[in-house]
C-alpha cells in the first residue's frame, strides 16, 4: 500500500512539472514574439520617419506633425472650450441701455462728462435735440468693467424720473477662445511652410507654391488678430448708451398776430394789384396765339365781305 502511495505521489509531481515547464516555455515563446514585433515596428517608423532622398519627408509623417488631438464633446453636446486641462477665462461684454428725465440737461451733460474721465472712460459720441418742447442729449460712453457699477452710481444722481435701465451681458469666451487656438495653429503652419521655403524648396513652382501659402496664411492671421483686437476693447471697455430729457418751455408755435379792417383793406388791394400784373403777363406770354387769332379773324370777314357782295 505504501509502494502504490509512493509511486501515485511520483507521477502527480512528474505531471504537475511538465505542465508548469510548458506554461514557462510558452509565456517565454509570447514575449520573444512580442518583442520581436514591437522591434519590427519600430524599425518600420525608422524607415518612414527617414527623409526622402531630395530631403523632403513623408506625406504619413507631415500628416502626423500637422495631427492635434480633437477635443472631447462636452456632456450637453456643445463644443468644449477647455485648453488642456486649464478652463479659460470668461470674456463678457456688458452694455447698458439707460434713458431718464433730468432737470437741467447741459448740467447734466456736463456731470456725465466729468464722471466719465474721472473714471478712465471716455465719451464715444454726444448728440444733441429739441422737438415738441423737450431737449434731450443722446449720449455713448466708453468706461473699464471695474469703473462701470461706480460710474452708474453717480448718473443715478442726476435722474429725476428713470424710463429704463437694462443691463445686457454677451460671452463671448466660446469665440475667443476658437480664435486663439486658431492663430496658434496657423503661425505654426506658416512656420513649417517658412522652414520649407529656406531649406526644402529648389523648384521655382515649389518656392511660388510656398510663398502663395504664406501669403494666405498671413492674411488669415492678421484678420483673426484685429477680430480678437476687437473682443478684447470690447471686453475691457462697457458700453453705456445714455439718453437723458428735459422737458422746455419753450412754445412749440408762436402766438397769432391779430387782424383789422386795414389790414385786410391793404392785403385785398396788393392782392388785386397782383392780379392785374399777373393776366398782363399771361397775355404777353401767349402773343403767338393770339396773334394768329388775329390773322383768322381777318381772313374769315374778308371772305364774308366778298360773299355778301355777290348776293
Amino acid at each position: 500500500m505504501q509502494k502504490a502511495l509512493f509511486l501515485f505521489s511520483t507521477m502527480l509531481l512528474l505531471i504537475v512539472s511538465c505542465s508548469s515547464g510548458s506554461n514557462s516555455e510558452a509565456e517565454r515563446n509570447m514575449s520573444v514574439g512580442v518583442a520581436e514585433s514591437a522591434t519590427k515596428q519600430s524599425y518600420a517608423t525608422e524607415d518612414a520617419a527617414a527623409p526622402q532622398a531630395d530631403g523632403s519627408m513623408p506625406a504619413d509623417e507631415e500628416v502626423s506633425s500637422n495631427a492635434r488631438p480633437a477635443p472631447l464633446p462636452s456632456p450637453d453636446g456643445k463644443p468644449n472650450t477647455y485648453i488642456g486641462d486649464a478652463k479659460p477665462v470668461p470674456q463678457l461684454i456688458k452694455t447698458v441701455e439707460y434713458r431718464f428725465q433730468a432737470d437741467n440737461v447741459d448740467k447734466t451733460a456736463a456731470n456725465v462728462e466729468v464722471a466719465t474721465r474721472n473714471n478712465q472712460g471716455y465719451v464715444s459720441s454726444s448728440n444733441f435735440n429739441t422737438s415738441s418742447g423737450v431737449k434731450q442729449y443722446n449720449m455713448v460712453l466708453r468706461v473699464p468693467n471695474q469703473n462701470l457699477e461706480k460710474l452708474l452710481a453717480e448718473i443715478d444722481k442726476e435722474a429725476v424720473f428713470v424710463n429704463y435701465k437694462n443691463v445686457r451681458t454677451s460671452d463671448v469666451t466660446e469665440e475667443y477662445t476658437d480664435i486663439q487656438t486658431r492663430l496658434k495653429t496657423k503661425r505654426d503652419v506658416m512656420e513649417r511652410y517658412v522652414e520649407v521655403l529656406r531649406k526644402k524648396a529648389q523648384k521655382v513652382t515649389d518656392i511660388l507654391d510656398a510663398e502663395e501659402k504664406i501669403r494666405v496664411l498671413q492674411e488669415e492671421i492678421e484678420a483673426k488678430e484685429g477680430r480678437l483686437r476687437f473682443l478684447q476693447n470690447q471686453v475691457a471697455y462697457s458700453t453705456l448708451n445714455l439718453e437723458f430729457y428735459q422737458q422746455s418751455t419753450i412754445q412749440s408755435e408762436p402766438n397769432v398776430v391779430s387782424r383789422n379792417f386795414f389790414s385786410d383793406l391793404l392785403e385785398a388791394f396788393v392782392g388785386g394789384w397782383h392780379s392785374i400784373l399777373g393776366l398782363i403777363v399771361g397775355l404777353i406770354s401767349i402773343w403767338p396765339t393770339l396773334l394768329i387769332l388775329l390773322g383768322l379773324y381777318f381772313l374769315a370777314r374778308r371772305f364774308y365781305v366778298k360773299w355778301r357782295d355777290r348776293k
